[in-house]
């Protein structure tokens, strides 16, 4: 049996038809190279600042950031051969090199995946404007995924510090009414709108806690944060949530699909880690009519 790896890619390699044609000229076979689905990469942003000979423009990278960032992309699976030519693609180990990342798959689950980042000795001392057939290549599989672009627009201007995903859905004892509700009136000013997500709500006592499994509907309130850093600093506290680095708290922090009315948007939300048992289903979705 074919050993098997999960691969997050946030660059010209989500591209079927550029991956294709660098394997064609290498006489690769591009099979290997199979597509999952959206994943994104959390504490790290993109930015440009890689100069490519290949490509004669800036090309993507991701970098450690702080709390609250994090990186589109797609997740596939590959074998050893489609590693190996990945390697061979991004210039392994004179230009780019592997580094073993935690994703979070379009389910809100944590993943062990490889991904790419530049050699530190490539930076360059400034920006590098990437070319736009580049800058195409990886915008059009972020919209063919329903996948935000404010990221890579943000890093095509040399804006990678600013955080774009600045709205957390909420479920349990942070709505309106419930005992830690003081917490997101502050964070958002007061603003909130009504919202729902897919999933399915369970009942661990005192709070609820949300797995993005199933067909149900979970009912909750998305708050939009004028400073996501602190406010996600907060809320992994009370979430018992430290680092994605595989240690397994009550809950894990994810990024999910919400919907408000007939709008769809993607904000950050809390996975529960606990037991959910059958019998611990809130059958209406909604916390406050448990």
């Amino acid at each position: 049996m074919t050993n098997t790896k999960l691969y997050f890619g946030y660059g010209s390699n989500m591209d079927r038809e550029d991956w294709a044609r660098w394997c064609s000229a290498q006489g690769k076979n591009p099979a290997g190279l199979i597509e999952i689905g959206p994943a994104w990469l959390p504490d790290y942003t993109l930015k440009f600042h890689y100069f490519s000979r290949n490509r004669k423009s800036g090309a993507a990278d991701v970098v450690p950031a702080g709390r609250g960032s994090v990186v589109p992309g797609l997740l596939f699976e590959v074998d050893e051969e489609t590693l190996a030519a990945l390697d061979d693609k991004e210039g392994l180990p004179y230009a780019y090199e592997r580094k073993n990342v935690t994703v979070i798959d379009e389910n809100g689950a944590l993943k062990q995946a490889i991904t790419y980042i530049v050699q530190k000795h490539r930076y360059s001392a400034e920006y590098e404007q990437p070319d736009a057939s580049y800058v195409g290549l990886i915008q059009r599989n972020l919209l063919r995924n329903k996948l935000p672009i404010d990221n890579l627009n943000y890093a095509i201007d040399d804006m990678h510090d600013k955080k774009f995903l600045d709205s957390v859905f909420v479920y349990g004892t942070l709505r309106r009414g419930e005992s830690r509700s003081n917490i997101m009136t502050k964070a958002a000013d007061g603003s909130m709108e009504h919202a729902t997500v897919c999933g399915t709500l369970y009942n661990h006592g005192t709070y609820p806690g949300l797995r993005t499994h199933g067909e149900r509907t979970v009912i909750g309130e998305l708050y939009r944060c004028h400073d996501i850093a602190s406010t996600l600093k907060r809320l992994d506290e009370i979430e018992g949530f430290s680092a994605y680095d595989g240690h397994e708290g009550l809950y894990h922090r994810a990024v999910v699909n919400v919907t408000i009315g007939s709008e769809q948007r993607w904000a950050w939300t809390y996975i529960t880690n606990l037991p959910t048992p059958m019998d611990a289903i809130i059958e209406s979705g909604n916390w406050l009519e448990r």
